[in-house]
């Protein structure tokens, strides 16, 4: 081999390998950039997210709950949230009517049994049966807690409430007309009874520590009163007019019965003081015109003129209490 084709021979040999060297390096470019890129997004996802954050919203009109069986089970709209049963009825709503929030629970037919609602002047909760009538009620409102038992028709049979004034309980009649009422007050306590016509014909309160018994006619006058006071015991017997007419009492000093005409003047009294009885009689102007009386010294009986002055009297001599 010449020394010029040794040359030629040695140049071509270079041109191979720098030819096999660009084929790696365009093979390792074209591998790594797609690496590179891979990478750059890997990085990308896995930094930090800035320091401010734009906010999202998800908007939705309806959101729905279903089961593994694909029924839905709950419903969130803009008429507020259900709950519904593995039928699909409704059980449960929660829902908002003029800014007010209310809870309803149904049963299988769809029928509101329960319901509680609150609003701006009262807080209530109702009960209401298969027919769609109101059963029982309780509110709370600016006076103070009610509770309502009603019947079929949803009528209230049954009242409870407490006031300011104190607690109170109630018995209707089918036609929403009071039958009895039981109260209690600051210093007195009481128990009133209606007839069917809605007039209240007695009543039984103590006030403070004295207990007092009333009758009254369907017009609503005192007829009877029966009473306990610090001096004792006292019976009234009153008119059609609520005059009283007669009456029995008992004290420290005596017992007695006294009698009053149409005019409400006293004219017949009976007593018994210190074991002596007395019967008196009075005229229309209340003053005595006869008395009968019996004391240590024996019976006595006098008889006055309109002027108060004796026309007969045995024995002569005036004892006390002549004129009492």
């Amino acid at each position: 081999m010449t020394l010029q084709e040794h040359r030629i021979e040695e140049l071509l040999r270079r041109v191979e390998t720098l030819e096999n060297r660009n084929l790696r390096w365009r093979w390792f470019a074209l591998t790594s950039l797609p690496l590179l890129a891979a990478f750059m997004v890997i990085q990308g996802c896995s930094s930090p997210p800035p320091v401010e954050e734009e906010k999202t919203a998800l908007t939705l009109e309806t959101l729905e709950i279903r089961d593994t069986n694909g029924r839905v089970r709950a419903r969130l709209d803009a008429a507020g949230v259900a709950l519904l049963d593995d039928q699909g009825k409704r059980r449960l709503e929660l829902s908002t009517l003029n800014g007010e929030p209310a809870v309803r629970l149904l049963d299988e037919a769809g029928n509101a049994r329960v319901g509680c609602a609150l609003s701006k002047s009262l807080t209530g909760v109702e009960i209401v049966d298969p027919e769609g009538k109101q059963r029982a009620v309780l509110a709370l409102g600016k006076d103070g807690p009610r509770l309502s038992l009603n019947d079929p028709n949803g009528r209230s049979r049954l009242t409870a409430d407490a006031d300011g004034d104190g607690p109170s309980l109630g018995l209707w009649d089918e036609n929403s007309k009071p039958r009895a009422r039981l109260a209690a007050g600051k210093a007195d306590v009481g128990l009133g009874l209606w007839d069917v016509s809605g007039s209240q014909r007695a009543q039984l309160k103590v006030v403070k520590t004295e207990p007092t018994l009333h009758f009254s006619d369907g017009n609503g006058k005192l007829r009877v009163e029966l009473l306990l006071d610090r001096s004792g015991p006292g019976l009234t017997f009153a008119d059609e007019t609520g005059k009283p007419r007669a009456s029995m009492s008992v004290d420290r000093e005596a017992s007695g019965f006294a009698a009053w005409d149409d005019n409400n003047q006293q004219r017949l009294k009976l007593l018994v003081q210190k074991n002596y009885p007395l019967i008196g009689l009075l005229d229309e102007d209340g003053e005595p015109r006869a008395r009968l009386s019996m004391d240590q010294n024996g019976a006595a009986i006098a008889i006055f003129d309109p002027d108060g002055k004796p026309i007969f009297q045995k024995p002569d001599a005036d004892g006390p209490g002549v004129r009492e």
